[in-house]
């Protein structure tokens, strides 16, 4: 449940995989939206490949699959993030 935008990925929730979104990128940040409707904000990188994730879009479907917890990467990502 990503979107792409300039050669990097944002999360969006997972509850809109398959939906229309539109990213509007700003200098600092862009914004996803679904039916003018506000979904997802992220700082914007200007690197390359770079996938971000936002740990809340993916708890609905954590919940379903417990087990995956564990090895999901938008928990592992979040997990080394808070060890540094």
């Amino acid at each position: 449940s990503t979107v792409q935008f300039d050669r990097n990925r944002y999360s969006v929730p997972v509850e809109l995989v398959g939906r229309q979104i539109s990213v509007k990128a700003y200098g600092n940040h862009i914004a996803c939206y679904h039916n003018a409707e506000k979904v997802a904000h992220h700082t914007r990188s200007y690197g390359r490949s770079d996938t971000f994730f936002q740990l809340e879009h993916y708890l609905p479907l954590l919940e379903q699959k417990p087990r995956s917890v564990y090895h999901s990467k938008p928990v592992r990502k979040s997990a080394a993030v808070e060890l540094l």
